[in-house]
């Protein structure tokens, strides 16, 4: 329950509305959208349709934790208390993305990660849960739009380099 005024007059006027069943469906859809727009701007716990904010963490502490291992939907769904189907709809109101899209995103930026610590890409499938090299190599650029390759020479000048005063007698 919230105790925020502007909710609280709103809920008023919507059960008076629809209590008295004088005002149009434009009316009652006014109020409805006020509301949503005012949990919207408090930050609700909840998305519309969405998880709550405790399913969501759990959901995705679990992904984080499992993230070189298949999960099914069925696995997950039972970890937060729902049915699979209403879980991933719920999922993907509260992310953007469906759970396995939001685990292959993670996924990603893992290897990402290792590709630039120069890590080989055999070690760096292994370590994401993808099948192969190979495997790797094609999501990785459906993702991205370049390969693992292609990406590591864009992009390892990105990494901050060693400051100077980290250099031991560096100049006498």
């Amino acid at each position: 329950m919230t105790e925020d005024p502007a909710i609280l007059q709103c809920s008023a006027r919507l059960a008076h509305a629809l209590e008295v069943g004088t005002h149009g469906r434009r009316f009652v859809s006014a109020i409805a959208l006020a509301m949503i727009a005012r949990f919207a701007e408090l930050g609700s716990t909840f998305a519309v349709g969405g998880l709550s904010r405790e399913r969501l963490r759990k959901a995705q502490d679990f992904l984080i934790g499992n993230l070189s291992a298949d999960v099914t939907m069925s696995e997950l769904a039972q970890r937060v208390g729902l049915s699979e189907s209403h879980f991933v709809r719920a999922f993907k109101a509260s992310t953007g993305l469906p759970p396995y899209r939001w685990q292959l995103k993670l996924r990603i930026d893992k290897a990402k990660s290792l590709i630039l610590d120069g890590v080989a890409l055999a070690d760096v499938a292994a370590a994401t849960g993808f099948a192969s090299q190979s495997h790797l190599t094609r999501v990785f650029h459906d993702i991205t739009g370049a390969t693992p390759a292609e990406w590591r020479r864009i992009h390892r000048h990105d990494k901050p380099l060693a400051s100077f005063a980290s250099e031991k007698n560096w100049v006498s």
